[in-house]
């Protein structure tokens, strides 16, 4: 199944979102986000745009496969960023 994502999309926002702060915003798009369905389509078809090479693609296939293994064994973004800091 292909994704096709350019679909027509008004190109303002309602007012009630303007509203909000930028953070609320965020947390907007990530409730959304968080609401497609994973099922709906594959990782690959997620990540295969086209751009990547065969040996990235399967890189990047090899590094879900670990994390689908043992989730645990990562960690958060969020930690990440405040350990840099």
């Amino acid at each position: 199944m292909s994704v096709d994502w350019r679909i027509k999309m008004p190109n303002t926002l309602p007012p009630e979102i303007l509203k909000l702060s930028a953070e609320e915003r965020l947390a907007l798009v990530d409730l959304i986000y968080e609401s497609i369905d994973e099922d709906a389509f594959s990782r690959a078809e997620r990540i295969d745009d086209g751009k990547m090479l065969p040996n990235q693609q399967a890189e990047l296939e090899r590094r879900f496969a670990e994390y689908d293994a043992n989730p645990d064994s990562f960690i958060p973004v969020e930690q990440l960023l405040a350990e840099m800091k």
